[in-house]
């Protein structure tokens, strides 16, 4: 019983991963009214199994068993992105466009909805939504940032699991990200959360990977820690030099 309570006891690091969740109600609420509470009891179960996601990761982090292989995290990395886009082909081809199925009735519906109005967060918005050919730039973009990033965290600060999650999730997001806008010129939701949203598996992966950012970022030897101008500025030039000419070598 002390083992599971210390598997299940919250942190904030394990409050981060299910508060995407209150966030989007909360977005749903301001946007389309108060009406949209008679809906929060079907984020319940997906809160769960965030929650004990985090109590897994949380738990691997805190023995020190997990650092991926380059290999392994580079596999994860490009299985994730195909992974969303094999069930999106699927889905497709079986599936008409509007249709819907239940998993669980009124709470989790698998579906084929076309979206092609662009990120979420422009639609509740109301602003229109940059053309793909702009999009599928910006995916590069950020997957090139992303990975240049990561390389330097490795080599100046630490390895971490956090910071191996963090590139696998958003890494396997931006992947399928690039598929959709790329390839099929349409993102094909199909993960329905009936009267608050639909979403896919690359949905998914961003809030994983900014909850693991943020995890980092809470655990890390940064957290507290108070930086002047000079020292940001001297990390921004070490950062580049990095990229450029790779670690120094040892004499």
């Amino acid at each position: 019983m002390q083992n599971l309570w210390k598997f299940l006891r919250p942190s904030w690091v394990k409050i981060i991963f299910p508060s995407q969740l209150l966030a989007l109600l909360i977005i749903e609420v301001l946007v389309d009214g108060p009406a949209m509470l008679a809906h929060a009891y079907i984020l319940v179960p997906p809160a769960v199994l965030y929650y004990l996601l985090a109590c897994v990761i949380c738990a691997n982090y805190q023995q020190k068993k997990t650092i991926l292989p380059r290999t392994a995290l580079a596999a994860a990395v490009i299985s994730l992105g195909l992974a969303d886009q094999a069930v999106k082909a699927f889905l497709y081809h079986s599936l008409p466009p509007g249709g819907t199925f239940a998993v669980i009735q009124d709470v989790f519906h698998i579906s084929h909805t076309q979206n092609h109005s662009g990120p979420w967060i422009f639609h509740k918005a109301g602003l229109p939504a940059p053309g793909n050919a702009i999009l599928v730039g910006i995916v590069v973009v950020y997957l090139v940032v992303l990975l240049a990033v990561y390389r330097y965290y490795n080599w100046r600060v630490r390895r971490s699991l956090f910071a191996d999650l963090t590139m696998v999730f958003l890494g396997g997001a931006l992947i399928s990200a690039f598929f959709d806008l790329a390839v099929r010129g349409f993102t094909l939701d199909y993960l329905a959360l009936p009267g608050i949203v639909v979403a896919d598996l690359k949905d998914i992966l961003i809030w994983f990977g900014i909850s693991c950012l943020l995890a980092e970022l809470i655990s890390g030897p940064f957290y507290g820690r108070k930086m002047s101008i000079n020292e940001f500025l001297r990390g921004i030039g070490d950062f580049v030099r990095f990229q450029f000419k790779g670690p120094p070598r040892a004499e």
